[in-house]
């Protein structure tokens, strides 16, 4: 096993990030109640905790019901196309799963019981299990590489990395990315968690503890620069108001969340916030989504979209859409993006 380690202190890692992103200002919008919602599949089955949200090129949608250990997909309108996998600990059933990848006609889920990988089709066909042995890809989102490498969040507070990737041709794995101290093993273990993305040679890294968005090229796995958030409103206020409490600064087993859920489409990256009532004047209480441009070498939040009265845990974004899971009456929503 390799390992790339890159130790920093929480106020250190902020003075380096790259300038202030709300340099722009960037558009808020608000995006309403929604065109439609539903609380169970054309099957007439209920969900109840959607974990992950997924797209795929053709603009389907893919979720994954954590309690019943299925991934359902669905097209554009949220009616069903079919469902992948069964709950069981057998050759071709998930045990447990949190997060998945869609990756070239791929579904990839990760797997904690199993210590792996398993995939099927979109249709749901059997596809085979990568054993990953050591570490594998299960609580954040995880990124799949065509030519088979996958990375993932792995926290090592003895290697002093938050990041693993796993060649599949060689099964090496390589530890690596940017860990911060935040003073107790469980704290370090579960704020040093990471979503993660590949886009044009680099991985894209966002914690979901740490205001800001990581680059690591690919090829050296070495951190080629990060995007600081922590003047874009609301996740200044959020993060001020998550590292005042007192509760969580002096319990050695509580810590804090704050960049919910982190979706890549193309070259815009979404990141999901849930703002308390009065932590952000210019926006109601409900979900904020940020919308990041990667499109250029200077990366900025570009829009905001707000959600008044809409509480979201996950999200997943199409071309033209925007999908999230509300656990408050446990159902999936459908807004519309404007151009």
């Amino acid at each position: 096993m390799r390992i790339i380690s890159f130790i920093i202190g929480l106020g250190s890692l902020l003075l380096a990030a790259c300038g202030g992103s709300d340099r722009k200002k960037a558009e808020i919008v608000e995006l309403g109640p929604g065109d439609k919602t539903i609380h169970s599949f054309s099957d007439s089955s209920f969900f109840s905790d959607l974990s992950c949200i997924e797209a795929d090129g053709a603009g389907n949608i893919y979720v994954l019901d954590r309690k019943r250990s299925q991934i359902i997909r669905l097209d554009e309108d949220m009616r069903l196309l079919s469902v992948i996998g069964r709950q069981g600990r057998g050759p071709q059933e998930i045990g447990a799963a949190i997060s998945f990848s869609v990756r070239n006609d791929t579904v990839y889920v990760g797997d904690a019981y199993k210590r792996g990988v398993l995939m099927f089709t979109p249709s749901g066909e059997w596809c085979g299990m990568i054993d990953m042995k050591e570490a594998f890809p299960y609580f954040k989102r995880f990124s799949v590489r065509d030519e088979g490498s996958i990375c993932f969040a792995a926290c090592s507070g003895q290697e002093r990395t938050s990041l693993a990737e796993y060649d599949r041709p060689s099964a090496a794995m390589t530890r690596f990315g940017q860990w911060t101290d935040f003073g107790t093993p469980a704290k370090n273990d579960m704020q040093n968690k990471r979503s993660v993305f590949f886009r044009d040679g680099q991985y894209i890294a966002v914690p979901w503890s740490i205001p800001v968005v990581e680059f690591y090229d690919a090829a050296t796995l070495r951190p080629t620069g990060t995007l600081d958030l922590s003047e874009v409103t609301p996740v200044k206020e959020i993060y001020l108001e998550m590292t005042a409490n007192r509760e969580i600064r002096e319990s050695p087993n509580m810590w804090y969340v704050f960049m919910e859920d982190t979706y890549l489409n193309r070259d815009k990256l979404y990141v999901l916030l849930n703002p308390d009532e009065g932590t952000a004047d210019e926006f109601k209480t409900g979900s904020v989504v940020l919308e990041i441009d990667l499109s250029g070498p200077e990366r900025f939040v570009s829009r905001k979209f707000s959600l008044p009265g809409e509480h979201l845990s996950r999200i997943g974004v199409t071309n033209n859409r925007l999908y999230g899971f509300s656990p408050d009456d446990a159902s999936l929503r459908r807004y519309p993006l404007p151009e």
